[in-house]
């Protein structure tokens, strides 16, 4: 009997790969929070939640919360942040901050 071809197997991601970014001037890491994960597609829909929880300790909640520059003429600068990034799922090198087409972010 003829064989019916088989669609290719899905790629596999890593769950946390190896990849490392770029330093970004004029920030100073203080620390991970959540270390890098892969957006692994569920379905084959074009819409896709994923859900990543992370959590500050008393020390660094304080740390963000008391290092802000707030005044009535000046903008508001936040020398302290927490930054969320994206990169390509490339492990060979050091990787450049890129937000993935059409993606969308909230925090809660």
């Amino acid at each position: 009997p003829p064989k019916i071809p088989q669609p290719p197997p899905p790629p596999v991601y890593p769950i946390q790969p190896d990849v490392r970014f770029k330093r970004l001037p004029f920030y100073e890491i203080m620390g991970e929070l959540l270390k890098p994960s892969s957006l692994v597609p569920v379905t084959s829909q074009c819409e896709q939640n994923t859900t990543f929880v992370f959590y500050l300790t008393p020390t660094q909640a304080s740390e963000v919360a008391m290092n802000r520059e707030v005044g009535p003429t000046t903008k508001n600068e936040y020398p302290v942040q927490v930054q969320m990034r994206f990169c390509l799922l490339e492990t060979s090198c050091e990787q450049e901050d890129i937000f993935p087409t059409r993606a969308c972010c909230e925090s809660k």
